[in-house]
């Protein structure tokens, strides 16, 4: 199978903050190309986002710019096959950096390594990217570009990479839903009930259970005016950069999901 395996590093909590990107490209099983910089971005780098990457402001002050990336990665992405580890966390990172600069995304099938990992190896203690190569590979990567190749090599030995899940649609079937902050539109027992009519379980902790946190209006107001978010806000990011696929989104794609 063709495909490309895609890693984005942000600078903090926004999508559009990448900071780095690593690119391989892979056909017949075989490396045949590599792509890896770092971004220039003039948003703050947050210590926990550099405690995962080690990517720090100094690194990448002589770096392009993700606008000036777009032409090289519109050849990398447009109609591939594309395998992330956390494919809705890479593809919503590379979706509101293509529109901050008021472009549309290439058009290319995303594939999510993550959840197919833990139906193949449900016992792993640790969802890392790290930790599950350093679990099923003994070979040494480069970067997670590398590391996602040969997580993919392992796996297929045992399915076909078309099997993959790919990003998650947007539905709350069989979904853990958490609420963060008082919402607008509606009381928190009136959207719990509204989760449970569109086949979604509800839930007040924030657990690595959780499928989707909603961060209400006010929540959102109250970080862009103070740049503190609330706990379950929180640990869900912490979650994510563990590897568990929490989506968090807005009240207002809350109702559009509905």
């Amino acid at each position: 199978m063709n495909y490309v395996t895609l890693s984005v590093k942000a600078a903090n909590q926004w999508p559009d903050s990448i900071c780095a990107i690593e690119l391989i490209r892979m056909e017949e099983n075989i490396i045949v190309d590599s792509f890896s910089t770092y971004v220039q971005t003039l948003q703050t780098f947050d210590p926990f986002y550099t405690s995962i990457h080690g990517i720090e402001a100094n690194d990448v002050q002589l770096a392009p710019t993700f606008e000036s990336l777009i032409p090289i990665l519109e050849r990398w992405l447009q109609h591939q096959t594309v395998i992330s580890y956390f494919a809705p966390y890479d593809h919503l990172c590379l979706q509101e950096s293509f529109e901050a600069c008021g472009k549309l995304m290439p058009l290319f099938t995303h594939k999510n390594l993550l959840s197919d990992m833990k139906a193949q190896w449900p016992t792993l203690s640790s969802y890392t990217l790290y930790d599950v190569h350093v679990k099923v590979q003994t070979k040494e990567a480069l970067n997670d570009a590398e590391r996602i190749v040969q997580i993919a090599q392992a796996l297929e030995n045992k399915q076909a990479l078309t099997h993959l899940k790919t990003v998650a649609t947007k539905s709350l079937v069989q979904k853990t839903v958490v609420f963060t902050g008082a919402l607008e539109q509606i009381t928190r027992s009136e959207a719990a009930r509204k989760v449970m009519q569109a086949g979604g379980f509800f839930s007040n902790t924030m657990t690595k259970k959780v499928d989707v946190l909603i961060v209400s209006e006010r929540s959102q107001q109250q970080y862009d005016a103070t740049q503190k978010q609330s706990s379950k806000w929180t640990k869900a990011i912490h979650l994510q950069q563990q590897g568990f696929p929490i989506q968090i989104i807005s009240e207002k794609e809350f109702f559009t999901w509905l």
